[in-house]
């Protein structure tokens, strides 16, 4: 599984890691699967999510499957912080979270991305 619970700042982080699946979108969507059940167990508003996409490819279904994911568990969530977004991808996610009405940071450290979301910091609109 890698999709766990981290701790930063005495606070409780949902990591997703989908870095280096390349094109293999089965493995997404499981590992997407199970970050949907542990967020849509939390209360509303309450989930810190770093999510690490360095080395995946976006295809149309992985895009598809984040979408809906995104949309699914928007409720739940209070801020994401995303690593490996360049190019093409940024652009792409930046679609996504246009989609579902996510607001969504990208970040090259996963320490930037951490300390970012444990802060008071507002996201950008």
């Amino acid at each position: 599984m890698r999709t766990t619970w981290k701790t930063h700042g005495g606070h409780r982080i949902l990591y997703s890691d989908y870095s280096g699946l390349g094109t293999d979108v089965e493995t997404l969507a499981r590992e997407v699967a199970i970050a949907k059940e542990l967020t849509l167990k939390q209360p509303d508003g309450s989930v810190l999510k770093l999510v690490n996409v360095a080395d995946s490819v976006g295809t149309p279904e992985g895009v598809e499957i984040l979408r809906q994911s995104t949309a699914d568990t928007k409720a739940k969530i209070r801020r994401v912080a995303v690593l490996g977004v360049t190019g093409l991808k940024q652009l792409m996610a930046q679609g996504i979270a246009r989609m579902t009405g996510q607001t969504i940071r990208y970040f090259d450290t996963e320490r930037e991305a951490l300390d970012w979301l444990v802060s008071d910091e507002k996201a950008p609109p």
